[in-house]
């Protein structure tokens, strides 16, 4: 079974979410709402990566972009959760994926 991720972003982040799932030629976008232990709102949508490298290479594509511009993610693999906004938070999801296959 494909590993799935969580990919979250700011609620007024919401249209870089759609566009991702867009990317990702999922065949609609239902983000789900939460609110982390930070309290701030945001919006989340579960990603299967499965078989060929496509969808992580457009995962790790939308990410460094984000990270480009300092704009804030939070990513959930096996659990362990990984928020930043910068190349470095972006190489532990690469790292983190890497050891859920």
């Amino acid at each position: 079974m494909p590993p799935k991720i969580a990919v979250g972003v700011p609620a007024e982040d919401r249209s870089d979410l759609e566009d991702l799932s867009v990317a990702l030629g999922l065949p609609s976008f239902d983000p789900v709402e939460v609110r982390p232990f930070d309290g701030q709102t945001a919006v989340q949508l579960v990603v299967a990566l499965g078989g060929g490298g496509g969808a992580l290479r457009v995962v790790e594509v939308w990410l460094r972009e984000r990270a480009s511009v300092k704009k804030n993610f939070r990513v959930t693999v096996d659990g362990m959760e990984i928020v930043g906004a910068d190349v470095e938070a972006v190489e532990r999801v690469i790292a983190a994926l890497g050891q859920a296959d």
